[in-house]
């Protein structure tokens, strides 16, 4: 199982982590993790603020 993660990078900051992905295995402990700063190409430069999933929905 994969999770992602989302973080807030409103200044823009190249070093910042903008994305997280996590591997988890059936027993659900974490696995790898693999993190994506806001520097990774044009793709990932724009991350300002990550969408959120409403409690209600989450």
């Amino acid at each position: 199982m994969f999770a992602a993660y989302g973080y807030n990078n409103p200044y823009q900051n190249d070093k910042k982590t903008v994305v997280k992905v996590v591997k988890y295995n059936r027993n659900r402990k974490r696995q790898k993790t693999a993190e994506i700063k806001g520097s990774a190409s044009n793709t990932f430069k724009g991350i300002i603020k990550t969408y959120r999933i409403p409690a209600k929905y989450g």
